[in-house]
């Protein structure tokens, strides 16, 4: 459903460059805010091990 709509967007987006400025920049924003969100994750997940670490550690430790 998401690409047809993308797909119907984008067709008549391209007939109209203000519209189409408008989509460039929210795919922007969104790349710009997943990345933010990304960061974000990692920096609250700081602490803790990665699974394969953690993995040699328990067969460490069996």
């Amino acid at each position: 459903k998401t690409s047809e709509y993308i797909n119907a967007r984008l067709n008549t987006v391209l007939d109209d460059p203000v519209l189409l400025r408008v989509a460039i920049r929210r795919c922007r924003l969104d790349c710009a805010e997943a990345e933010r969100r990304i960061n974000k994750l990692k920096e609250d997940n700081k602490e803790y091990v990665p699974k394969n670490e953690y993995l040699t550690l328990q067969q460490t430790y069996e």
